[in-house]
Parts: C-alpha cells; sequence; structure tokens
C-alpha cells in the first residue's frame, strides 16, 4: 500500500527496509486463498464484535480495476468502520477490535491506534500480511486512517456492498471510485507503480499515533549533553526498591531513559540490563557507564515491536531476577501496559519481582494537554493517566500477583512537581511459572 523500491520483478523493498514477495510471486490459487481467509476473518468480524470490515487501499485499487492484486503490492489492506464520531470513542474502538483480535489467536502488531497488522505464514513459505484501518463519519464526512482526512463520501461508503477479486466476493464500500478517488486522485484508475501519496493532513488523526511518542524521546535525548543529563542521584523509587531486591539480582530497567536509576542499581552491585525504545537513550547511558567505568548493557526494546519481545520472552537463559520500570506505564497506551506484562511474566524467574511507579488517574497533570480519551493526553508528547482499579484488574488477568501496592502524593516528588503516584511490587509463584 505505500511506497515500495522494486528490486527485480517479484521480489521488493519494502518502506521498512524488509524484502517481499510480490502478488506476482504468487500462484493465483494462493492468492484466492489469501483472499478467502480475509472473508473469513472479516466476517468473524462482524459477527462477534458487530463491526464492518471492507477492502481499502490496495486491494480495493486491485478490484475495481481488474478484480485481482496490484501485481506490485505486497501486502493486504483493509478498514474497519466504527460507529463512532469523537477521537477516543474511534481509539476505544479500534483497541476492542484489537483486544478480539488478540482473544482468538492473532499476533497484533500496533503502529498506530488507527492502525494495526496481523499476519499468516502458509507452507510454501509465502508471508501474508494483513492491514488494518480505522474509518469512522462525523455526519457527512468520512475519514479513513490515514488516507482521507475528512471528505463527504459517507454514503458512498457505508452502506457496504461487495466487490470480486481474485475469485472471492468480498465486503466493500457501495462506491469504491468515490473512495479511490479521495485517497489516490482523479486518476486513480491509471496504474502507477510510482505512485506517492501528497502531503498529508494529519490534523484530524492527532492523537493516534503511537510512534510519534517516540520520536518525542528520541529529540528529547538527542538534544541532551554526556554531562548535564544525567542526575547526581537515583529516583527516590529506586532507592526505595533498593532494599526489595537481593544482592547481585539481574535486573532488567524496563524504559531506562536517562539511566540514572540503571546505573545506581548497577553501582551497588547488580547485573542491569538497561531498555528503552529510544536509541539516543540507549547510546547516552552507554556512554555514561564507560565514564563511570560500569559494566551495565543497554539495548532498544519496543515493546509494540513483536520480534523485541520475543526475543526477550524466548531467551529463557538470560531470565531476570527483578523487572524495574519507572514512569514507563503511563507513557505507553493500555494495550502497550498489557503487552509488557505479559512479557514480564516470561521473562522473569520463579519467586522473582516486577517493580512499577506511575501516575494515576489522581494526578494534577491529567487537566493539562489535549485529550485522547478519558484517561489520555497530550501536551507535547503521549501521557496515561492509569486508574488504579483498572490496573489491578489487568494485573489479575495477566495472572501475576500484587505483594504491594500504594499509591498519593510525595513519592516522586521533584523540585516544585510531587505528582500523584502509584507504586506496585508484583510477584509470580514458582509454583504457576510454565
Amino acid at each position: 500500500m505505500f511506497g515500495i523500491c522494486m528490486t527485480d520483478s517479484h521480489i521488493i523493498t519494502t518502506q521498512w527496509g524488509t524484502q517481499a514477495k510480490t502478488f506476482a510471486a504468487m500462484p493465483a490459487e494462493v492468492r484466492t486463498q489469501q483472499m478467502q481467509y480475509c472473508a473469513e476473518i472479516m466476517a468473524d468480524i462482524k459477527a462477534n464484535t458487530g463491526i464492518d470490515v471492507y477492502l481499502s487501499y490496495g486491494c480495493l485499487l486491485g478490484a475495481q480495476r481488474n478484480g485481482k492484486m496490484i501485481s506490485h503490492d505486497f501486502d493486504i489492506d483493509l478498514a474497519f468502520h466504527v460507529n463512532a464520531t469523537t477521537k477516543e470513542d474511534v481509539v476505544t474502538e479500534c483497541r476492542r477490535l484489537i483486544r478480539y483480535l488478540e482473544g482468538v489467536s492473532h499476533r497484533v502488531i500496533l503502529e498506530t491506534n488507527g492502525h494495526f497488522k496481523i499476519g499468516k505464514w502458509y507452507k510454501t513459505g509465502i508471508y501474508m500480511t494483513i492491514e488494518f484501518f480505522v474509518s469512522w463519519n462525523v455526519e457527512d464526512e468520512f475519514f479513513l486512517y490515514f488516507g482521507v482526512p475528512g471528505a463527504p463520501i459517507a454514503t458512498d461508503v457505508m452502506p457496504l456492498s461487495t466487490i470480486e477479486i481474485e475469485g472471492v466476493s468480498m465486503p466493500a464500500p457501495n462506491n469504491p471510485p468515490a473512495l479511490l478517488a479521495e485517497i489516490y486522485g482523479p486518476d486513480w484508475a491509471i496504474p502507477n507503480p510510482d505512485f506517492k501519496y501528497d502531503e498529508i493532513d494529519w490534523s484530524p488523526f492527532q492523537g493516534f499515533s503511537v510512534s510519534n511518542n517516540q520520536s518525542y524521546w528520541e529529540g528529547y535525548y538527542a538534544e541532551k549533553k554526556l554531562n548535564d543529563v544525567w542526575a547526581e542521584y537515583p529516583s527516590q523509587f529506586a532507592a526505595f526498591c533498593a532494599s526489595e531486591i537481593q544482592a547481585k539480582s539481574k535486573i532488567m530497567d524496563f524504559g531506562c531513559g536517562n539511566g540514572r536509576d540503571s546505573l545506581f542499581l548497577a553501582q551497588i552491585g547488580h547485573d542491569v540490563l538497561a531498555c528503552d525504545y529510544s536509541g539516543q537513550a540507549v547510546d547516552l547511558v552507554k556512554a555514561k557507564a564507560d565514564v563511570l567505568g560500569l559494566s551495565v548493557e543497554a539495548e532498544i526494546l519496543n515493546i509494540y515491536d513483536v520480534s523485541h519481545v520475543q526475543k526477550i520472552e524466548q531467551n529463557k537463559t538470560e531470565n531476570f531476577d527483578v523487572i524495574y520500570s519507572r514512569f514507563v506505564m503511563h507513557a505507553i497506551t493500555r494495550d502497550g501496559q498489557n503487552r509488557f506484562l505479559r512479557m514480564a511474566k516470561q521473562a522473569l524467574k520463579p519467586g522473582g519481582k516486577i517493580l512499577l511507579e506511575f501516575r494515576n488517574s489522581e494526578d494534577v497533570r491529567k487537566e493539562i494537554g489535549d485529550t485522547i480519551s478519558e484517561d489520555e493526553r497530550s501536551d507535547g508528547h503521549y501521557r496515561r493517566f492509569i486508574d488504579t482499579d483498572d490496573f489491578v484488574d489487568d494485573v489479575n488477568e495477566s495472572g501475576l500477583d500484587i505483594a504491594y501496592l500504594a499509591h498519593g502524593t510525595g513519592f516522586a516528588k521533584f523540585r516544585s512537581e510531587d505528582p500523584n503516584v502509584t507504586r506496585v511490587i508484583l510477584t509470580h509463584a514458582e509454583e504457576n511459572i510454565e
């Protein structure tokens, strides 16, 4: 769907820099099987969630032109239409669909709060990627992440009709040319392998992005100097946790930021792996560890990247006595938080501890910034003000145990700010370890 770089007639380099087979490389029967599989997923989603799913972007383009997948494309594009009119409700519906798909054993890769992917391997060695994009109406205006930032074509999309592609009848907008013209322009019917989108108006989709938060922190740490970013002392939470950790423990600091707590834990004798999804932060931690003569490993870990998480989960020889994370849970989505809990459960040694501190729903900063949802705000970067009771529910569902919980002010005072935070110690009993 996005811009691609052709390397030969059947192999392309995707926008992510990976190699993929185009549909031209696939036998017709495989393309038909893929469409049948998608049709089953679309029908299942409709039956169990009430959400309409339909062909969009490149798939709709190929279906409308000649009933075939576009030969130089490599993934399947679907849209799902939600009955919501506010950004907050659209995001909520998107997450509801993600939770359903994960509940029926699909591995979901979250791109943004309006765009995610699932995949399927075939015995032939072909990997099929299915991308989902959210759409919704505000009165007569139709919005599709990210290609239609508002257009008066609501009745051209819904109610859905059907269209045939690769011999399979699939749900589609009732007037496909109207949607295709909004996405690709008036010349949409003319094949153009070099097509690129004009500058996109992102304003209707502000607050949907997960990756923009990563960009914020990359820029934040890139501007810091080695000598002026480092706090000379650990956080109050790290000092509190020091007495909860046995000597010479193996610790993961998830979301290490400037590394002050990672370095403190290493200085008092622990074996520390500092992780952050900002490469700039990871580089700073390595540099400061070298200056201090400390042996601290540091690496990039993005909780939304399945390959990163699988590396941690599957490396059983490197399991941790302690997984430590301060002021990170409120910087990631609830989906990201629950991904973290699942990963931590797998990566923790029997009898180990997960030590967490995060802003909660009583924090005064909740009144600052643009509203994304009831508990999410953006004031330059993303924050989620976590309801402690909801967090307890998520922990219980994860199979972890709460050994300690406290919340209030006075725990994380910094200069004039005294945030309302929740502190938690989670454990996982040895007999429950799989």
